[in-house]
């Protein structure tokens, strides 16, 4: 049992070196790991076996005998995410495969209705064509809970979908929220600990997340952010959408998160002016503290980049 552990432990090791350097050979795996080189000779056997790695060629030294250099295999496992957004006022839908190095090897962007019967298509397609898929993402405009979604904005995807869709493929598959997303991406990749997301589309109702060192607070039923619930007496099936509304909504939004957890930035991804914003928001803020409150106000017009970022940084924490 210890042996186990301690090979496992090792065989960690030597793919993290191959992740990082993409190519090695059997010295340089025992110079960078510390490890004997019988031991390396053991795992790279046990590697090339499971198909981690895989040849790559023979390096001929000016002294010495030929060696084989080895490389990771970065498409051993791939994920699928897949997320939508609203362009136009249309909802476009993307399917990204990616290797474990976060890259994108087959992307496909479609305008259509949003169904279960398109995702099961389009999904069957990709698997047939990348067999070495092991996890699929979903980006949603909603919350799932236990296999069923609390919330979702398209009607043409029912309460279950998650669960059905989870049984007909019999893979990992999981379902996170848009604005969760796309700020995970943002603060990930710009090293932000304390941070708040609103997304203001143009024809459904708000969302917004908050990450803290690392992380999406989600709450007791993943439903942190549902800010359309707020008690600001908006009837979301009735709204305009006019800009005048959606600005009014942001700044009570603003000043809540303002004085419930002081964030460093206030990411906004909508389709509104940054300068008319801010200077609305400076002329409520009345006192000192208002003032000292006033976080650095990010307004982006979408936010389909951050998602993309935020799924595939999270894919690779499930496959890798």
């Amino acid at each position: 049992m210890k042996e186990n552990i301690i090979k496992k432990i090792n065989l960690e090791k030597l793919k993290s070196i191959f992740r990082e350097r993409r190519t090695a050979t059997k010295s340089e795996l025992a110079n960078i790991s510390g490890l004997s080189v019988v031991t390396v000779n053991s795992l790279v056997k046990t590697l090339l076996a499971d198909n981690e790695i895989l040849e790559d060629k023979t390096i001929h030294p000016d002294l010495g005998r030929p060696a084989t250099s080895y490389r990771f295999n970065e498409t051993v496992r791939l994920a699928l995410i897949i997320y939508m957004y609203e362009e136009k006022k249309q909802d476009i839908v993307c399917y990204s495969v990616c290797n474990l190095y976060g890259e994108t090897i087959k992307a496909v962007k479609e305008i259509n209705e949003i169904s279960a019967a398109c995702f099961e298509k389009n999904i069957q397609k990709l698997l047939t064509q990348y067999p070495n898929i092991k996890v699929i993402i979903f980006s949603i405009p909603g919350e799932e809970y236990n296999g069923k979604f609390l919330i979702c904005d398209y009607s043409g995807l029912d309460t279950n979908f998650p669960a059905a869709l989870r049984k007909k493929f019999g893979l990992d598959i999981y379902f996170e929220n848009d604005i969760n997303s796309a700020l995970y991406g943002y603060c990930s990749r710009l090293s932000i600990s304390n941070c708040v997301g609103i997304y203001m589309p143009s024809k459904y109702p708000p969302g917004s997340a908050i990450f803290f060192k690392g992380e999406i607070i989600k709450g007791k039923n993943n439903l942190a952010g549902e800010i359309k619930y707020l008690p600001c007496g908006i009837n979301w099936d009735e709204f305009s959408y006019s800009k005048e509304e959606m600005e009014k909504f942001l700044l009570n939004t603003i000043k809540i998160y303002m004085c419930v957890y002081n964030p460093e930035q206030i990411v906004i991804y909508a389709n509104i002016n940054n300068t008319e914003l801010q200077n609305k928001l400076n002329k409520l803020l009345k006192s000192n503290n208002e003032k000292l409150m006033l976080p650095e106000i990010i307004i982006k017009n979408n936010l389909k980049d951050d998602v993309s970022s935020g799924l595939i940084i999270n894919a690779l924490k499930k496959i890798i």
